[in-house]
């Protein structure tokens, strides 16, 4: 007959390795997300880098708007220098002030466009009024 103490030391080492499986897959995927350096994060820090890069060279040849300034505080370098997080927010405020812009531009341009078609109106129905006839 076999001894019920060795099943229950069985399950219990089984159990025990479980654990340990599960303590070193999550160990593990905590090294790859915070950190180590791998292929992904790599390449998103130097996709981060480029974005802030083009928006920072747009941002310089478009006239802000004065709520929108702050975001040349910094110089490239410096902005360069910040992490990830912090170049995601500023990236988000750089399209968003961008967005604005064109934006208000669009506005100013159809209402631009609507009021010179009005001037021209008139002109057209002032000229058909006064020529000879």
């Amino acid at each position: 007959m076999k001894s019920k103490r060795l099943g229950k030391r069985w399950i219990s080492a089984l159990i025990q390795n479980l654990w340990e499986v599960a303590w070193d897959l999550w160990d593990y995927r905590n090294s790859i997300l915070h950190h180590q350096e791998n292929c992904v994060s790599i390449e998103k820090e130097r996709q981060s880098k480029r974005a802030v890069i083009n928006l920072f060279n747009k941002l310089l040849t478009t006239h802000l708007l004065s709520r929108d300034r702050h975001l040349l505080k910094l110089s490239l370098g410096d902005l360069l220098k910040k992490d990830y997080l912090y170049r995601s927010q500023w990236s988000h405020q750089a399209v968003t002030a961008l967005r604005s812009i064109t934006k208000g531009m669009r506005l100013r341009k159809t209402k631009e466009t609507r009021l010179i078609r009005g001037m021209q109106s008139v002109m057209r129905r002032w000229v058909s009024r006064s020529a000879p006839t």
